[in-house]
């Protein structure tokens, strides 16, 4: 048989009234309240603590554990130690504020050059365009002359010759025709060049080109190339001529060309 339980209106009103609608945390509990407005302590809810996490990111760069900011002033920079950071040395604005910059003395057009120790002023390398300026050529075309004394000197048309504005280093280009006849014994006969105006530089062997014939002779043309320092300014270069009396050495079309190295 069946039971019926059969609930009364203040009853069915109990029962509707201790219905939960909401609830929160207050303190450590969870407070719920009915839909009387009564409220119900469910008791807490916070669980045991758990393990502490790591330390959070640095804030304000003081707050790096390498960084001492202690006694900074407006415009210092933050400079290793080797062991920190601290405040030190203002910004650096111009060249002279560098411990290994000299620049004393330096000129419009100079740049600085490293020496070994500093940075120091000197001659800016010539660019491609610069150096077609800074190329003198002079050629001398003429019947065939001929020196048969020894020593330097010059034929009969002097030269050929070049002016230009140089550095300390320059290439110098000679090339000559030249007929050596035979003679007794060694001939030597030498193509050099002489340098005045900055420098003051005689023509000699170590920097000339020579050709040496003993019974047999030579015709044809000759060249030779070389580097030659000199002092820095306007210099002029000229051929000189060496050869022998023993033989009678004979030049025809004669040609230098100076270079500006630096």
């Amino acid at each position: 048989m069946a039971t019926v339980t059969v609930f009364t209106a203040e009853r069915m009103q109990e029962i509707e009234d201790s219905t939960i609608i909401g609830g929160e945390i207050v303190g450590d509990n969870l407070v719920l309240m009915r839909r009387d407005l009564v409220a119900v302590d469910a008791g807490p809810v916070v669980g045991p603590p758990g393990p502490t996490g790591p330390p959070g990111g640095a804030v304000v760069i003081s707050d790096l554990t390498d960084v001492n900011t202690g006694g900074a002033s407006p415009g210092e920079l933050l400079l290793f130690n080797g062991t920190d950071w601290v405040p030190g040395g203002a910004p650096v604005t111009e060249f002279s504020d560098l411990s290994d910059v000299a620049v004393a003395g330096a000129t419009i057009g100079q740049t600085l050059t490293f020496d070994g120790t500093n940075w120091i002023p000197a001659a800016a390398a010539l660019s491609l365009a610069a150096m077609a300026t800074a190329l003198s050529r002079a050629d001398t075309e003429v019947s065939a002359q001929s020196r048969t004394a020894a020593g330097w000197g010059d034929l009969g048309t002097v030269g050929p010759e070049v002016t230009i504005d140089t550095g300390t280093l320059v290439w110098v280009d000679l090339a000559a025709e030249i007929y050596n006849p035979p003679g007794p014994g060694a001939n030597f006969v030498y193509m050099g060049v002489e340098v005045s105006g900055a420098s003051a530089i005689n023509p000699d062997v170590s920097s000339s080109f020579n050709l040496y014939e003993g019974p047999m002779s030579y015709a044809g043309t000759r060249s030779y190339g070389f580097p030659l320092v000199v002092v820095a300014g306007n210099n002029t270069f000229r051929v000189k001529y060496n050869g022998y009396a023993t033989n009678n050495p004979t030049w025809g079309h004669r040609h230098i060309r100076v270079m500006r190295l630096n």
